[in-house]
């Protein structure tokens, strides 16, 4: 029975995951892409045997398993976007240091140099792949553009 239960014919309340998963320590000695569809097999998993109406699938395949503070997911946009250098000049870090908005991070994500496209970042696939993992309907998360302003320094852009 899921957790939605209904109460005169209404729905009282679907239930669901904000979105990231904790990655599993197991991943991160053996980051392989069969070892990160076990993880999100496993997450979906967990939801599902729990009663949750809407899976997400984690957002495991969009963390780097490198970053322990943030899971890296910022950076798997960066690494991926066209017009996104992630090579970060001394110069740089010095300014991202003194911005109080980063402080949680020890370095950008990256630096905007040209017009941002989605270059080899494959959103679709990633759903596609997680799709194909429950029967339940999916939730998708992603890093939008706010965040994304908020954490790349800008040396493209005029505003």
């Amino acid at each position: 029975m899921q957790m939605s239960q209904m109460k005169e014919g209404k729905r009282v309340l679907e239930t669901s995951v904000v979105g990231s998963f904790p990655l599993p320590k197991w991943l991160t000695r053996t980051a392989s892409q069969e070892a990160i569809l076990d993880a999100i097999k496993a997450t979906i998993k967990d939801q599902e045997n729990v009663g949750l109406d809407l899976i997400s699938d984690g957002e495991i395949h969009r963390s780097l398993f490198y970053h322990e503070k943030t899971n890296g997911m910022i950076d798997h946009y960066a690494e991926r976007l066209a017009g996104i250098s992630t090579e970060r000049p001394r110069v740089l870090l010095e300014r991202m240091r003194n911005d109080p908005e980063l402080a949680y991070r020890d370095e950008p994500a990256g630096v905007v140099v040209g017009e941002i496209d989605h270059g080899l970042l494959d959103l679709r696939g990633e759903f596609e792949r997680s799709r194909k993992l429950t029967k339940h309907p999916l939730k998708f998360t992603f890093t939008g553009p706010h965040m994304l302003s908020r954490v790349l320094i800008n040396e493209h852009y005029p505003d």
